[in-house]
């Protein structure tokens, strides 16, 4: 599910690019784990050097993730995710978001605020 709401502030727009994955792991059988896991941690670390991922957090069991993405498009953020040698055991949720401390120093206030 993909949600994006877009709030603009004068011509400034604050909510283009930045989305988070809320995700959890399905089990993956250990062989696949084996043949694929290190291309993983590859590929990770791959789009964390490009500054598209640009935050990962874990519980530690690691049952439970959160990804912070820049990105052009929602396009863009979907074939990255699929760029990922296990994404068919990925449960996800994507979340477009906008980084309110930005917002708040380019002017942004609460839309329901405006008069």
């Amino acid at each position: 599910m993909i949600s994006r709401p877009i709030y603009e502030r004068g011509s400034i727009e604050l909510n283009g690019n930045n989305f988070v994955i809320e995700m959890g792991l399905k089990p993956v059988p250990s062989e696949v784990y084996q043949e694929l896991g290190q291309a993983e941690v590859d590929y990770t670390q791959l789009q964390m050097n490009s500054g598209k991922l640009t935050q990962l957090l874990v519980t530690p069991d690691h049952k439970k993730y959160w990804m912070v993405w820049e990105c052009v498009s929602q396009e863009e953020l979907l074939s990255l995710l699929q760029g990922f040698p296990l994404h068919d055991y990925f449960d996800y949720t994507v979340h477009a978001v906008m980084d309110m401390v930005v917002a708040s120093k380019a002017g942004m206030t609460d839309p329901a605020l405006d008069s």
